[in-house]
């Protein structure tokens, strides 16, 4: 392919990317989970006092639910939050912006590593992956250890064929992706471990831009170390972590399962949505077949990718199985053994028809599956995904607050409430972080009594009874069994109509209705 069609078509593939990562940003996924809440009004309050919610200055690390968490997500969010408001596109925009970045350094690298049409096609495949689709959508921090460890690897790679400088950015670039999530305090040292001893004979011929990369990499190790190692840095290691060894087993070969890659994905339908495998049913044979030809080779690049397949795992399996967001890192890896396997299988036959019937049958299936996947991900999904995104919250707050009462309670059953109180109501952040919510831990996560001026979380059967002059917002089953009658303002039900939300106050005598 000459080098301007090359050009184009990379192009393209990126803009693919860019419209399937921008479109209906806001509704798909349908709603905003709790962790997308904080993260966006973390950013709310960097910007505004240059703390987070909790006051702390330019945290490193910033307090989330029951643990601690780097902060790059939440500090790349802000100008997006200064630009367009706190608002759902606001918080999401960085993620999709991440997974489009991405798109196109895989094409690099893939061209770096095997060849510009393997570099189009690993881009092609990852622009409509699942797997990386599904998450370049939502406002997790895990989407940005993709990116910046592509472009270590790219600018790794420069700084051995072309300007030796480009190793400091390397190092810089693998760095930041420490920095990026949790799952990348084990995965990046490993590697580049890994890195080190497969080229030590081209980085020793380079030693001084060597020691530079090497010393940039150990600089963000020595800040972010003592964290990790830290009671706060452990909490949630300490929670998660499996000790069983024949479940640790067990959780690393899920990662490389049929059913977790091709059939049904993460169960967990905030990583996954329900009947999809992480990757498209055609790359069962495009994935053995790169793997096949790597092993078989064994050049450089493939012994690169061979230590990236067997690590990506690692972080995710010491925790759970079928962890999507926490292997996130091997997407690209995979979409590099497809890509390579899809070239190579069209490339054994002769050149001419035969070869484009192949590539074109190929392309055919892609087409295919990707257009199942899409039409289920953005007409379907978002219908029966809808309370696991917690929708509804917005709704409900707007009609406590249409409702003229002097304040708002919300039952204790909802999970972790306050989040979207103060994002949608966009509270002042000096006003909470002078009373933020007590500290959670990962096994207690529910809040049984708090207030925040005119809002409160409590027992409802309590707070009737306490605060009668309030409007109250009940999650489900909750008013099953009160004795006060009420008047219902208004109910919120997910798109299946399953009841969510029921916003309500006490009715006077004259206006009484049962739950």
């Amino acid at each position: 392919m000459p080098p301007r069609h090359v050009t184009l078509t990379a192009l393209a593939i990126v803009c693919l990317a860019g419209v399937l990562r921008l479109i209906w940003l806001t509704s798909v996924p349908n709603g905003l989970f709790c962790d997308e809440a904080s993260t966006g009004y973390d950013a709310f309050s960097l910007l505004h006092t240059g703390r987070d919610q909790y006051g702390e200055f330019m945290p490193l690390f910033a307090r989330s639910v029951g643990d601690y968490n780097e902060s790059l997500y939440r500090f790349l969010s802000v100008p997006f939050v200064a630009l367009f408001g706190l608002e759902v596109f606001a918080v999401r925009l960085p993620a999709a912006i991440a997974g489009i970045a991405t798109v196109a350094a895989l094409y690099a690298l893939g061209r770096r590593w095997f060849d510009s049409t393997t570099g189009l096609v690993a881009a092609a495949l990852l622009a409509v992956s699942p797997w990386h689709l599904a998450l370049s959508r939502v406002a997790f921090r895990s989407i940005l250890l993709p990116l910046f460890f592509c472009l270590a690897l790219i600018c790794f790679d420069r700084g051995l064929k072309q300007k030796s400088s480009w190793l400091l950015w390397s190092g810089a670039c693998f760095g930041l992706s420490l920095f990026t999530y949790s799952a990348a305090r084990v995965f990046v040292p490993a590697f580049v471990l890994v890195l080190v001893v497969l080229r030590h004979q081209e980085l020793r011929a380079k030693w001084r831009e060597t020691t530079g990369f090497l010393l940039i990499i150990a600089a963000f190790l020595v800040v972010m170390a003592p964290f990790w190692l830290s009671d706060a840095g452990l909490a949630r290691a300490s929670f998660a972590v499996e000790a069983n060894l024949a479940t640790v087993v067990s959780n690393y070969f899920s990662y490389f399962s049929p059913e977790f890659l091709f059939f049904n994905g993460d169960p967990n339908l905030r990583h996954s949505p329900f009947g999809f495998g992480e990757l498209h049913l055609l790359e069962i044979a495009t994935v053995i077949s790169g793997l096949f030809l790597v092993l078989r080779r064994r050049g450089e690049n493939d012994l690169l990718v061979l230590s990236w397949l067997v690590l990506f795992p690692v972080p995710a399996f010491l925790s759970a199985p079928d962890h999507a967001l926490r292997s996130l890192v091997g997407v690209p890896v995979l979409a590099l053994l497809s890509a390579h396997g899809a070239v190579e299988l069209c490339r054994i036959l002769p050149e001419g028809t035969r070869r484009k019937i192949a590539a074109g049958t190929i392309g055919i299936l892609l087409c295919a599956s990707a257009g199942r996947f899409l039409h289920h991900y953005y007409v379907e999904y978002p219908r029966y995904s809808a309370r696991h995104w917690q929708y509804g919250a917005k709704e409900a707050y707007a009609a406590a607050g249409a409702s003229g009462a002097p304040c708002v309670v919300i039952s204790s059953n909802a999970f972790l409430p306050h989040f979207f109180y103060l994002f949608y109501n966009r509270i002042p952040p000096a006003i909470y972080q002078s009373h933020p919510v007590p500290g959670l831990s990962q096994t207690q996560l529910g809040i049984r009594n708090y207030s925040l001026g005119n809002f409160h979380i409590a027992p409802l059967g309590e707070a009737i009874q306490q605060m009668p002059r309030c409007v109250f917002i009940a999650v489900r089953g909750d008013m099953q069994g009160m004795r006060p009658h009420y008047e219902v303002l208004r109910e919120i039900r997910s798109p299946l109509g399953e009841v969510l939300y029921r916003v309500f106050r006490r009715a006077s005598s004259g206006a009484q209705e049962g739950y």
